[in-house]
């Protein structure tokens, strides 16, 4: 079957006030009109046509079992318009291949999907990432401290496609990569597989706020450019107090993290959010202090590492790359 074009139909009782919503509310252009049915374009191969029910052999199922899914460019942008017209929609999930999105209904009932794909799962940020050398003051620690190395377990929290699980699991340590991007953790099984390390290192699909992981399990802990994708101060808190869940007691915490300096001092965070922005990328995003990050790591149950600093990498001129924390810490 050789299906070229697609036109979803929907038949409904509140007929004048779901044209508006496909046409004014999500934007849709009128492709066809009449007096009893409006169709919308959607893409070039696929329509959405809104019929009058009351002029139609067809009844209203006043939403029943249809699902209309629309990819779009920016989730969020699109969630923030939605809430400005006063619309009613859901908040923001994560989708099971990484990406995210949101549900709400039209005024006929039935539901919508908005949903985007995650960058993280786009070919050239996987390549990228995928050839990307290990973070060079996380190995330089770890070789600092060679009798926490055999035998010992290490918890790498967004992982990503491996940069730094898979030279960790090379140096000895046995190895857990989480993260939420499939074709991420493919890309590092891929490389496990390839150099001989499926013993040594073990990957899992899991959200940084609820990890798969027994109580005071691992020895070593790995926040890299992971807690700062948290879109609210409660999911960055989840995640920390789950990262000192998992640790055991006197396990050092590597920490790679946004700082607030990529913005000026009077940049406004989300309303209700102490450190939650969304200049930089349009979607939340956590971005702290120095001040803040060594009061919510204490207040979880990690401790500044004695006799090493927490070094503040400045944001580019060009301003494409966020101002960065990285620092050394130990559960207590």
């Amino acid at each position: 079957m050789n299906i070229e074009t697609l036109n979803t139909i929907l038949y409904c009782d509140r007929w004048d006030r779901t044209v508006l919503f496909y046409r004014d509310v999500l934007g849709l252009p009128v492709k066809t009109t009449t007096d009893w049915l409006v169709e919308f374009s959607v893409t070039p191969c696929a329509c959405l046509s809104v019929a009058n029910a009351e002029r139609a052999s067809i009844r209203s199922a006043a939403g029943a079992g249809v699902t209309l899914t629309f990819e779009v460019a920016d989730l969020w942008a699109a969630r923030r318009a939605l809430v400005n017209q006063n619309i009613a929609v859901d908040p923001i999930r994560e989708c099971r291949m990484g990406g995210q999105a949101f549900f709400l209904r039209d005024p006929e009932g039935n539901r919508i999907e908005l949903w985007s794909d995650s960058p993280w799962n786009s070919p050239e940020m996987v390549a990228r990432f995928s050839t990307s050398p290990p973070n060079a003051v996380l190995m330089q620690f770890v070789a600092s401290q060679p009798e926490r190395v055999a035998g010992h377990r290490l918890l790498d929290i967004g992982c990503g496609a491996g940069c730094n699980a898979v030279p960790l699991a090379r140096l000895g340590w046995d190895v857990l990569g989480l993260d939420l991007s499939e074709r991420m953790l493919m890309a590092a099984d891929r490389r496990a597989h390839e150099e001989g390390l499926t013993d040594r290192l073990h990957i899992q699909r899991a959200p940084m706020d609820h990890l798969p992981v027994a109580d005071n399990s691992f020895d070593f802990i790995v926040a890299h450019g992971i807690w700062n994708l948290a879109c609210s101060c409660h999911e960055f808190r989840a995640a920390v107090r789950e990262a000192a869940r998992a640790a055991r007691s006197g396990a050092p915490l590597f920490v790679f993290t946004f700082s607030r300096s990529t913005f000026p001092p009077d940049t406004e965070p989300v309303e209700g959010e102490a450190f939650v922005f969304t200049q930089f990328s349009g979607r939340p995003q956590c971005f702290l202090t120095q001040a803040q990050l060594i009061e919510e790591l204490h207040d979880a149950g990690f401790d500044r590492e004695p006799e090493t600093s927490i070094t503040e990498y400045p944001q580019p001129a060009t301003g494409k790359r966020p101002a960065i924390f990285e620092g050394i810490f130990r559960r207590r």
